[in-house]
């Protein structure tokens, strides 16, 4: 055999190799970075995160993206803030606008910060994703300005469900009912939305 083609197939094969290593030590490291965020051991994970393998195996995007999972779990606001504002530097891709934007937008209305909340829905309304944009006006509305102006829709929306689908429509229908004072109809529409999302939980369980 040429010889030539002798050191081709063996680069090959030791490219093959390589790829097979890398992922493989890929793989365990995200386990151990998965397990230690599991188990709330944050310093662990803070000097793995900063070690030159973790580095070289994963890109600047996805440590990041560890990183703020690390600040959440630990309910550390300003370094949430910090982790948020970090991927301003990046350049993101649509899928990773996507991502972050829509978890910063839910984070902030989850803590009712209504000035990081409308900054990440505005950001979300310029991605130009239809069903996203939808999505993320009607919680802004519902969670932050307490407001009800899409309670008919949502209503009307619900009704061409399944059954067993209806839960977080309807657990978004009680809370604007809870914003108009109407009470009565807030616990009618809350009991309906557990009743469902067990239903849902139920059928699920079954498919596995």
């Amino acid at each position: 055999m040429d010889r030539n083609v002798i050191l081709v197939l063996i680069f090959i094969v030791l490219a093959i190799l390589f790829s097979i290593t890398v992922k493989f030590v890929k793989k365990h490291y995200s386990t151990k970075i998965v397990r230690l965020l599991e188990e709330r051991k944050f310093d662990e994970f803070d000097q793995l995160i900063e070690t030159f393998i973790i580095k070289i195996l994963f890109m600047p995007f996805n440590i990041d993206y560890m990183k703020l999972n690390s600040a959440i779990l630990r309910d550390n606001k300003k370094m949430i803030l910090q982790a948020f504002e970090k991927f301003e530097k990046h350049r993101l891709n649509h899928k990773q606008k996507s991502l972050i934007y829509m978890m910063a937008f839910n984070y902030y209305v989850s803590v009712e910060d209504q000035k990081h909340a409308k900054k990440y829905l505005n950001l979300v309304i310029d991605l130009k994703d239809e069903q996203m944009v939808k999505e993320a006006t009607r919680i802004y509305d519902i969670y932050i300005e307490k407001g009800d102006r899409y309670l008919e829709e949502i209503l009307e929306e619900t009704k061409n469900l399944p059954v067993e689908h209806r839960g977080v429509n309807e657990f978004l229908i009680s809370i604007m009912y809870e914003n108009k004072k109407d009470h009565k109809k807030a616990k009618e529409y809350r009991e309906l939305s557990e009743t469902h999302i067990a239903m849902l939980d139920e059928l699920l369980k079954a498919k596995k």
